[in-house]
């Protein structure tokens, strides 16, 4: 069985407690994070999502969420809405039906932190993501807890090995007085963040066209104090390896080695020769970003460097990926009609009821640059350019353009090689070699007239 991604959103904003203050973001949110996980170009989990639903509903959802699951299959929960630490400093997650009776909790109406952590350790799965957007209170009067006792302790909560836990934050918000909940809300920005990040491509912050579950968090971390200094995201858990969670639907060129870069401006041609083959590794790499910036590297190169071979070397670097692609979306696009059926079949089953499939997100069309706006421009003056916006200056080098340039043994000698089109160096060589046999058979016929 192949693994899969697999998302379980589950979020709450309605409460039939009047003591429970109602939420606007969670939902908005929840949606908005569904729509980015369930994208084939960007996370390709099959997500779930569960919105103002009973808590005994939500624990079954869980519960099954996790059960039959392979060692390497990846598994995130998310949870937005209320979170709520009893006397005993255990935490739980508020749904519609959570009740609240003298400052406490009544437990068999919320679902409790240590329920999820006995869920996610029972499940065979070791890379589990769990995140948490909540706005935490505490069941307590004012002035009744110590200063050091004002905080989740979300990594004391969920505890287990092959598990991530994200948290928009760790401190309690809210206070209980005389049945009423108060205190200022935080705004949602944590899932807000993070939907942007995976969104744009802002959150791939090593340019290698996939989001880790390390870089992803220090990008919402980052951004979240910009945008409120006091709410501090937190980050636990360990996992063997690393977590990755997405792909770049906007990947940029990344920067290329320095020793390609100096090669590249080498007057030797075989300098250049040698960087051209390096180029072309990094087009069958898996690194978007080094893809992008081999590929604009190379078609500067293939439109200006002064040798003809490493010009024509450069140009079947890019027209043999072109090929490779062409290849390879064929068989994606029968890949991706396959694994449609199946999960049409999967979403019609009776496990699919009271949840939603996300949608897909509409993806930008990057615009194309003309090609003659290069002209002059060394390799790097493209490449730099194109870590603002990315280009495609590629313009073929046909054959048919230098054939009739070249004498026919010339062409001939070119054809029965796998090197390439003579240039201007090679045929150098070729007249000055003819001009010493000349000359060797000149002087030789001098001697023999002479004896």
């Amino acid at each position: 069985m192949r693994d899969t991604r697999s998302a379980l959103i589950i979020a709450n904003y309605q409460y039939d407690d009047a003591s429970l203050r109602q939420l606007l973001a969670p939902g908005e949110d929840a949606e908005a994070l569904a729509r980015v996980l369930g994208d084939p170009a960007i996370g390709a989990f099959q997500v779930r999502t569960f919105i103002n639903q009973p808590s005994h509903k939500v624990s079954l959802e869980i519960e099954s969420f996790c059960d039959n699951r392979n060692r390497d299959d990846l598994l995130l929960i998310y949870f937005s809405g209320h979170g709520i630490k009893d006397t005993d400093g255990q935490l739980y997650f508020a749904t519609i039906d959570t009740q609240l009776v003298q400052h406490n909790v009544r437990r068999a109406t919320a679902v409790g932190a240590h329920f999820v952590n006995e869920m996610m350790s029972r499940s065979r799965s070791r890379r589990q993501i769990l995140l948490l957007d909540c706005c935490y209170s505490g069941a307590f009067k004012d002035g009744m807890l110590a200063k050091g006792d004002r905080r989740v302790g979300a990594g004391d909560q969920f505890q287990g090995q092959g598990r991530v836990v994200l948290t928009a934050s760790d401190a309690l918000h809210y206070s209980f007085e005389v049945g009423q909940l108060h205190g200022k809300a935080v705004r949602s920005v944590f899932t807000q963040m993070l939907v942007r990040g995976l969104q744009t491509g802002e959150a791939d912050l090593d340019r290698d066209g996939s989001y880790s579950l390390d870089e992803v968090y220090d990008y919402v971390h980052s951004r979240v104090l910009y945008e409120h200094p006091d709410q501090k995201p937190m980050k636990m858990g360990f996992v063997e390896g690393k977590i990755f969670i997405g792909n770049n639907p906007h990947p940029l060129p990344a920067e290329l080695p320095l020793d390609i870069q100096e090669s590249l401006d080498d007057p030797r041609r075989f300098v250049r020769e040698g960087a051209v083959r390096e180029l072309e590794k990094l087009l069958t790499g898996k690194n978007k970003g080094l893809v992008l910036a081999a590929r604009l590297v190379l078609t500067s190169v293939a439109a200006q460097d002064d040798s003809l071979f490493v010009r024509t070397m450069a140009n079947n670097c890019l027209e043999a990926q072109t090929q490779s692609q062409a290849i390879g979306f064929e068989i994606s696009a029968k890949d991706q009609v396959a694994e449609t059926i199946v999960q049409t079949k999967v979403d019609e089953g009776p496990s699919q009821q009271n949840g939603r499939t996300a949608t897909p997100v509409d993806v930008d069309n990057c615009e194309t640059e003309d090609p003659g706006e290069t002209a002059g421009k060394t390799a790097h003056q493209v490449w730099a350019e194109a870590q603002i916006h990315e280009t495609d200056v590629r313009e073929p080098l046909a054959r048919e353009q230098f054939e009739g340039r070249w004498p026919k043994f010339l062409l001939a000698a070119d054809r029965s090689s796998n090197h390439g089109p003579w240039d201007q160096d090679n045929i150098a060589i070729v007249l000055g070699l003819m001009l010493v046999t000349t000359f060797l058979v000149a002087f030789i016929i001098w001697l023999l007239s002479a004896n």
